[in-house]
């Protein structure tokens, strides 16, 4: 089955910087991770010609803030356009399936078939969308290191613990938890994580990981593990390369 896009959440987080069409491309790569959109709609968007998906910022040569300003919403468009690639889950040296951990800010690639480890800051889409928003800023470092740690929070909220999977009892399933679940999925709005908690309990789902996820301040987001596997939503592709906002 095809796989969905990398990390969407990551580029709506620079959506300020988009334009109405590359705000689009996100929705389009969104409802293809939803089995909506096709592959050939991804494909056409890849296509597009180059920045099409920003606004046009010119600038003077030795004019350093427009030059910044277009360097923004030039790694913008770049995480737009790597957000419609589809990924790849094998090592471009041997051809191996990769295994994935994460650690704050970065997430480690292993392959078994060259034993070569390498580490990358979550994706290509996410390390250009914190590049956009830390582009310009006197503490550069800081900048790109701290949205790269928000961004493995969203990561985290759509993955769990790939180690630690959970067995989701389809008897949790009661029509309260899939409204709740389907409310907070279609409106982008998590405020009632805690009664989603309470609902599964009340359905005798008591796995500490669901409602811990669920009770924890911590941001949600469409794609979230536990609104996932409540509304039945197949994982199309290895967790380490999906997530969304």
């Amino acid at each position: 089955m095809a796989q969905a896009p990398p990390i969407r959440g990551s580029v709506r987080r620079v959506a300020h910087l988009l334009n109405d069409a590359g705000r689009a491309a996100v929705e389009t790569a969104e409802r293809f991770a939803d089995g909506v959109a096709t592959e050939a709609e991804l494909a056409a968007l890849l296509t597009t010609p180059h920045r099409a998906f920003v606004p046009d910022v010119p600038y003077e040569v030795g004019d350093v803030a427009q030059y910044r300003e277009y360097r923004s919403t030039a790694d913008a468009h770049s995480a737009v356009k790597a957000l419609l690639a589809l990924p790849h889950d094998n090592c471009h040296v041997c051809g191996a399936e990769m295994t994935a951990a994460l650690s704050r800010g970065t997430m480690i690639l292993d392959c078994p078939g060259c034993e070569s480890v390498s580490r990358w800051v979550l994706n290509p889409a996410s390390k250009f969308a914190c590049e956009a928003r830390a582009t310009g800023h006197r503490d550069y470092t800081a900048l790109f290191r701290a949205e790269s740690a928000e961004q493995t929070e969203l990561l985290r909220d759509i993955v769990g613990n790939p180690y630690r999977p959970v067995a989701f009892d389809p008897a949790w399933r009661t029509d309260t938890v899939v409204t709740l679940a389907r409310q907070m999925y279609d409106s982008r709005e998590f405020v009632a994580m805690p009664i989603l908690a309470d609902a599964l309990q009340d359905a005798g789902g008591e796995d500490k990981q669901v409602l811990t996820h669920c009770r924890e301040p911590r941001v949600h987001v469409r794609g979230c593990w536990v609104c996932d596997a409540v509304l039945g939503k197949a994982q199309r592709q290895r967790p380490a390369a999906r997530a969304s906002r």
